[in-house]
């Protein structure tokens, strides 16, 4: 038996398995409801020791809220970024820059899941083929429009880090929004960050909180 068609189905079959998985994905979603009041403006927080991760995802949150109409301020423009910073440093910078929410994001986790795909079976049609004696043989003609063949098991393993995104009311220093995010390292982190930011302001948007 040909054995490309199983090497082109098996790798196919795992293209599209990686390019079907969202590369962040939102497994938990706490909102005050009795906190209504719409954010206006936001101080952006990444805490992270990797000022290049810290720059971009700051940037990434101040570029779609400004896109929704926020007042959006990255912290590493306004405030120290190569020290841990103190409550009452934050509570000033907002009060300076008349700030109304402060949301800040931490890594939380890194894991590592194996999913297992099991061997399955499957009839490759062949299509249409013109070589010599194609048509003169019964035999040949069908066993050659139908081939059977079997995708051996796999193991996709995928590592994902996860966050914790939060909102503070920039007065009442209490927290309205909470959310645990995985996002997947299978993309560059320039990627990853577009992703993350966008499905958490997706989410804001859905709850109406923008």
């Amino acid at each position: 038996m040909n054995r490309k068609p199983v090497i082109f189905i098996f790798f196919t079959v795992i293209a599209l398995l990686l390019s079907s998985c969202a590369s962040t994905s939102l497994v938990h979603v706490w909102k005050d409801e009795a906190h209504l009041n719409k954010i206006r403006s936001v101080l952006i927080i990444g805490v992270t020791n990797k000022q290049y991760i810290k720059r971009s995802f700051e940037d990434e949150f101040v570029s779609q809220f400004k896109a929704k109409g926020i007042n959006a301020v990255a912290a590493f423009r306004v405030l120290p970024s190569n020290k841990k910073l103190e409550k009452e440093e934050i509570r000033l910078k907002a009060k300076e820059l008349n700030i109304d929410t402060v949301l800040v994001s931490r890594l939380v986790e890194r894991k590592t899941v194996e999913t297992y795909i099991p061997p399955r079976v499957e009839i490759v049609d062949r299509g249409p083929y013109f070589g010599p004696h194609h048509h003169h043989n019964l035999h040949n003609y069908y066993r050659r429009s139908f081939d059977i063949v079997t995708i051996p098991g796999y193991t996709i393993v995928e590592k994902f880090i996860v966050l914790e995104t939060n909102l503070y009311d920039a007065k009442t220093e209490e927290i309205f929004w909470s959310v645990l995010s995985e996002t997947s390292l299978g993309e560059p982190s320039n990627k990853r960050i577009t992703s993350l930011v966008t499905s958490l302001v997706a989410n804001l948007t859905e709850l109406e909180m923008l």
